[in-house]
């Protein structure tokens, strides 16, 4: 079927009403069909510049399938297709079952077209991966539980033997460093010893305990020549 003018997607609609499209299970692979058809006969296009003069040329890139772009095509939105497929699984009739595996088929188709084109490059593989549900995640628990320990069982004796001796050699290793642990790195603070007493001092620049000299004033007079000459003789008078 031909393209709108202007390859204007969301103007696209089905040839059939929204009502009747969910009356048959046919009806709405038929129109599904259609959308699918519509993006591979209408695929993206590219403007680039090639060449030493910049030439302009159109590169066609592949059109992704979607749920959104389908219901676009449907006259509908997703949360009513949603509904109407959580509505199947209440319903037991023939009728429903045969919705039910129209709606998985169109859902598969979406998801293959979307995955393979990844796959092959033509589609962006990170936004086509987060899309699909494809992110690569490492579950570490179980059920809301931790993971329990592991038991590893070694077949092979020469195998067994080395891993034995390895264990044994880090036991020693660890009980070694147990019984001469290494000093900190970090320096222990030092103890605050007692500050000793400064003497107190007119002279601030004189150190403790410092006695200043006599002064000429109070040094005792040298005894006189006569006196070492006569000496005097017990009783107090000189000898004559």
């Amino acid at each position: 079927m031909a393209a709108p003018k202007g390859n204007r997607f969301w103007e696209m609609r089905s040839k059939h009403g929204r009502d009747r499209l969910f009356e048959t299970p046919d009806l709405l692979w038929e129109a599904a069909c259609e959308y699918f058809g519509w993006c591979d006969e209408n695929p993206l296009i590219e403007t680039d510049f090639k060449g030493k003069d910049a030439d302009e040329v159109h590169i066609p890139r592949i059109r992704a399938y979607t749920l959104q772009g389908l219901c676009l095509y449907l006259d509908c939105n997703a949360g009513y297709f949603t509904d109407f497929e959580t509505a199947l699984k209440e319903d037991d009739t023939e009728t429903a079952e045969d919705f039910s595996r129209v709606i998985t088929r169109i859902r598969e188709t979406i998801f293959t077209q979307k995955f393979e084109g990844a796959a092959a490059g033509l589609l962006n593989a990170n936004i086509i991966s987060r899309d699909l549900g494809l992110v690569d995640r490492k579950d570490m628990t179980t059920a809301g539980r931790g993971l329990s320990q592991m038991k590893i069982e070694v077949v092979d004796p020469a195998t067994a033997e080395n891993l034995r001796k390895l264990q044994n050699t880090q036991s020693l290793e660890e009980s070694r460093k147990l019984q001469n642990p290494q000093p900190s790195r970090h320096p222990q603070p030092l103890e605050s010893s007692p500050q000793p007493q400064q003497s107190q001092s007119s002279n601030p620049q004189e150190p403790a305990n410092f006695q200043s000299p006599t002064s000429p004033q109070e040094l005792p007079e040298p005894p006189s020549p006569q006196a070492s000459l006569n000496p005097q003789t017990p009783g107090g008078h000189a000898d004559e």
